[in-house]
């Protein structure tokens, strides 16, 4: 949800303020507080709006602001060393995308990723897209990749309930709402990579004895 309010607050400056491409966010490391500190034309340079601006788009940040949500979508902020932190977030870009990005492209270069922040980055970008987001239900398409970023598992189901339950849209009707193709590509990637988890997850268990093949799989998200 904060990383919504990010996207809410950004949607609000794109429509009545024209001419500001940056806003300046601050953030309290000891409080959890975000704040917008001001706006920057094209050119960087200070916006005057009245007072009372920065207060009201200050307002629909989330509070507290977590820091995942910095860590998420500006992984390279210092969040650790330093009190405050000051954010430049351009206006014209959304913070779910940079989520998608920067999760998806650390999935892709095989570094360790937490299966929160990857059902993160898929709920936020279905959540924007105003797609179902409770589960997806995903059918295998290679019964045994020939290179690591092979596509095994692929989307077939969208759900607005946990466990593949609620109210379904096929995957091809719910691609045509993004707004691009890659958008579509890193999802099937981050999906794909959650429902492979899940069959290691349940090969774990004593009553597979580790050779259960998932013809289906159904993820939580």
């Amino acid at each position: 949800m904060g990383i919504a309010s990010f996207d809410a607050m950004l949607s609000v400056v794109r429509v009545n303020h024209l001419d500001v491409e940056t806003v300046i966010v601050s953030w309290d490391r000891k409080h959890r507080s975000a704040a917008v500190m001001g706006l920057l034309d094209i050119d960087g340079q200070l916006v005057d709006v009245r007072p009372d601006v920065t207060g009201r788009l200050t307002s629909l940040l989330q509070a507290p602001m977590h820091p995942d949500v910095l860590r998420l979508a500006y992984p390279d902020a210092d969040l650790v060393l330093s009190g405050q932190v000051s954010l430049s977030v351009s206006v014209h870009e959304p913070t779910w995308a940079r989520v998608l990005d920067n999760v998806e492209l650390r999935v892709q270069a095989g570094l360790r990723v937490a299966s929160e922040d990857i059902v993160t980055a898929v709920w936020v970008t279905l959540e924007a897209a105003g797609q179902p987001n409770g589960s997806v239900t995903l059918e295998r398409r290679v019964m045994f990749p020939e290179l690591p970023d092979d596509i095994v598992f692929e989307p077939a189901w969208l759900s607005t309930r946990q466990e593949g339950a609620g109210e379904h849209v096929s995957w091809g009707d719910a691609t045509r709402s993004f707004p691009t193709q890659e958008i579509t590509r890193a999802l099937m990637v981050l999906m794909n990579e959650l429902a492979v988890r899940h069959e290691r997850e349940t090969n774990l268990t004593e009553s597979s004895n580790g050779k259960l093949v998932l013809t289906k799989a159904v993820v939580s998200l």
